[in-house]
């Protein structure tokens, strides 16, 4: 939780650079279901993420239904 957008920006450019940080956001939590954000400058590869996170929640959530 960063304070405001431009410390979060800067946050994630350093994770990203220095860390080698692979960077999946930003989430809502919070809601009932799952959702993801793609920002419009996103790669394929950001896109292949959220579309394998989106999947990994959706099995959680059906399976909780179900139990």
């Amino acid at each position: 939780v960063m304070p405001a957008l431009h410390s979060a920006s800067i946050a994630t450019s350093l994770l990203t650079s220095v860390g080698g940080a692979t960077v999946i956001g930003p989430m809502l939590t919070g809601i009932a279901y799952p959702i993801q954000i793609a920002p419009l400058g996103a790669a394929v590869s950001d896109i292949v993420t959220f579309a394998a996170l989106a999947a990994f929640q959706a099995g959680q959530m059906a399976e909780v239904k179900s139990a």
